[in-house]
């Protein structure tokens, strides 16, 4: 018995789409740029075009900036990560953002001890 055309219909509109790939993870620009638009729910205070901008967290990091996490020290990226419990943040952008992080520590890891928490991320 052949299918109908709704019932075909159902059963390709019902298989999931592959996930949309995501930035190259050895591109770091990429991936900063790829977390800066996952935690966009914390542009409400660290976003200075934002009317609701906090200076304080401002002072941490700016996502208006497109290089928000060039100059992040290491205590400065331990906050981000550990704020992600208060952040209503998906999953998915948790993720890219943890993507991001582990990628930026990597690159860190790998500079010498006196520049490590200075070296701005390409």
């Amino acid at each position: 018995m052949r299918p109908t055309g709704a019932a075909l219909l159902l059963t390709i509109l019902g298989r999931a789409a592959p996930a949309a790939p995501g930035p190259d993870p050895n591109d770091l620009t990429a991936l900063r740029e790829d977390a800066r638009v996952a935690m966009k729910p914390c542009g409400r205070c660290h976003d200075a075009a934002q009317k609701s901008a906090v200076p304080a967290a401002l002072e941490k990091f700016d996502l208006d900036q497109v290089d928000w996490a060039s100059a992040l020290t290491e205590s400065k990226l331990r906050f981000i990560r550990d704020r992600f419990a208060d952040a209503k943040m998906t999953g998915s952008e948790r993720l890219r953002v943890e993507t991001y992080l582990t990628a930026e520590w990597a690159r860190r890891a790998v500079l010498p001890p006196e520049v490590r928490n200075r070296e701005r991320a390409p």
